[in-house]
C-alpha cells in the first residue's frame, strides 16, 4: 500500500496492536500521524478484544500476524459471526511468517477483505512492500522498498545470487540509512548480525521472479534436512492450513533411529468444527503426500494440541515444541 493510494483515501480508520517497540508498531504510528489516519490503539490483542474493537470503532485497516489471523478467523467464524460485525474491514497487512497464494485467497474469502503482505525487521526497517495501487501477485510481499539495498546470498556457497538469476532462495541481506546500529550493550551480538560490507544478516530465506516481487521461504534456521533435501516447514503448514479442519500447524524435524538426518513432524491444533472434530492423522498426511515431493511427507506423523504454544508476538513458540519432541520415542523412519 504506497503512499499514493494513501494520500488519496484519508478515511482509514487504522487498527494497531503492536507494541511500539516492534518496527510494525512504530510504522503504523508515524504512517497514522504523516498521513491523518485516526488511530485506535489496543494494548491487547485477544481475539474478542480485536472483534469488539473492529466492531465498535468500524476499523477498516488492521495489520496483523499470519499465525494470530488464522486462529482470530477460526474463532469468529465458529462462535462470534452474530455477535461482533467485521463488515467494516477493508485490509489487512500481514507480516512477521510466510502466507503463500492459496492461504492467502482463503484469507481474503473468509474475512472479505484485500490481504496484503510486507516484509521488514526491527533491525532494519521494512524492506518488501506493494507498489502504490498495484496489487502484488498473491503470495509475494511486493518489491524492494525505495532506499534499501538487497543482498540475496546463497546460503551454501556464501556468494550473492547473480540479479539475472531468478527464483533462487537466498539469504535477505539488507544496507540502508534506517539500519540499526546495533544492539544495546551487546557487542557481540551486534557483530554477528552483520557481514563485512555492513549489510544485515535476516536470517531468512527470500527469492525474486521474473517479475521482482519477492516470497518468503523460510527461516533458515528452521529449515528441515532430510536424506540430503533440505525441506521448508512453511511450504508443509501452508499446505496443512488449507485443510478446513486445521487452526494451527507447526512442522518440524523429528530425529529419527536411521541416520537420515531428520523427519518432517507435524504439530496440529483443529478448528471447532464438523471437518475439525472428523479430522485425523492419515487425513493429514495423505494430504501433504498428495500436494508436495515424497520426501516432505510427515513421517514423523501429527500431533495434536489444543492450541499450539504461542510467543508474546503471537508467533508459534516452535522452542517448546521441540522440547516436546525431545522426549517422545524416535520414528525409525
Amino acid at each position: 500500500m504506497g503512499s499514493d493510494d494513501v494520500e488519496a483515501k484519508n478515511d482509514y480508520l487504522l487498527l494497531i496492536s503492536s507494541p511500539l517497540c516492534w518496527i510494525s508498531g512504530v510504522w503504523q504510528l508515524l504512517w497514522g500521524i504523516r498521513f491523518g489516519v485516526t488511530r485506535v490503539f489496543t494494548t491487547v490483542s485477544d481475539d474478542i478484544t480485536i472483534m469488539s474493537t473492529i466492531d465498535k470503532y468500524k476499523i477498516n485497516t488492521w495489520m496483523g500476524a499470519p499465525a494470530v489471523l488464522f486462529a482470530f478467523i477460526a474463532h469468529y467464524k465458529n462462535k462470534y459471526t452474530g455477535r461482533y460485525d467485521l463488515s467494516s474491514l477493508e485490509r489487512v497487512l500481514i507480516g512477521g511468517s510466510p502466507t503463500g497464494a492459496e492461504v492467502q485467497a482463503s484469507l481474503e474469502q473468509d474475512i472479505k477483505c484485500s490481504v496484503i503482505q510486507v516484509y521488514g525487521a526491527t533491525e532494519a526497517g521494512f524492506v518488501f512492500g506493494p507498489l502504490a495501487s498495484v496489487p502484488s501477485p498473491p503470495g509475494a510481499m511486493g518489491t524492494l522498498e525505495p532506499g534499501v539495498e538487497l543482498r540475496l546470498v546463497n546460503v551454501e556457497t556464501g556468494e550473492d545470487i547473480p540479479d539475472d538469476v531468478k527464483n533462487t532462495a537466498g539469504e535477505v541481506r539488507v544496507r540502508s540509512d534506517y539500519l540499526m546500529l546495533g544492539y544495546f550493550n551487546n557487542p557481540e551480538e551486534t557483530e554477528k548480525a552483520f557481514d563485512e560490507y555492513g549489510f544485515y544478516k535476516t536470517g531468512d530465506l527470500v527469492y525474486e521472479d521474473d517479475d521482482g516481487y519477492f516470497f518468503f521461504v523460510d527461516r533458515i534456521k528452521e529449515m528441515i534436512k532430510y536424506k540430503n533435501n533440505q525441506i521448508a516447514p512453511a511450504e508443509v503448514e501452508m499446505v496443512l492450513l488449507q485443510h478446513p479442519g486445521v487452526s494451527e500447524a507447526c512442522v518440524l524435524g523429528r530425529q529419527s533411529t536411521a541416520d537420515i538426518g531428520d523427519i518432517p513432524t507435524a504439530f496440529v491444533s483443529r478448528v471447532d468444527n464438523e471437518a475439525g472434530e472428523a479430522l485425523t492423522e492419515g487425513e493429514l498426511q495423505d494430504l501433504v503426500a498428495d500436494k508436495l515431493s515424497d520426501y516432505k511427507r510427515l513421517r514423523g506423523g501429527v500431533i495434536f494440541l489444543d492450541h499450539l504454544p504461542r510467543t508474546v508476538s503471537g508467533k508459534v513458540a516452535r522452542r517448546n515444541l521441540k522440547e516436546m519432541l525431545k522426549g517422545m520415542d524416535r520414528p525409525d523412519d
